[in-house]
């Protein structure tokens, strides 16, 4: 939904009734200038999806870096005790 001019100043217009002046040039400083500007609930969505795949991604890659020097830790540790023998 589209917001023009004229329906911003209809809005600035009530907030000056219900807020004084002061309080309405607050409240409009804080709003987005156009309605494409709002993230929109299926923005949302797919940027929680793009993040939960990032975060899959880096955690597996972590997972398989610490299995990797696991390996490492164990292969290392049995060689010094088969050289200990």
């Amino acid at each position: 939904m589209a917001t023009d001019e004229r329906e911003r100043h209809r809005f600035y217009e009530k907030a000056v009734e219900l807020f004084g002046e002061r309080g309405a040039v607050f409240l409009m400083e804080h709003l987005p200038p156009r309605d494409e500007e709002l993230a929109t609930k299926k923005d949302l969505e797919i940027l929680e999806a793009r993040l939960e795949a990032r975060m899959q991604r880096a955690l597996r890659s972590q997972l398989m870096m610490f299995v990797g020097v696991m390996t490492l830790m164990n292969a290392g540790m049995f060689t010094a005790f088969r050289l200990t023998l």
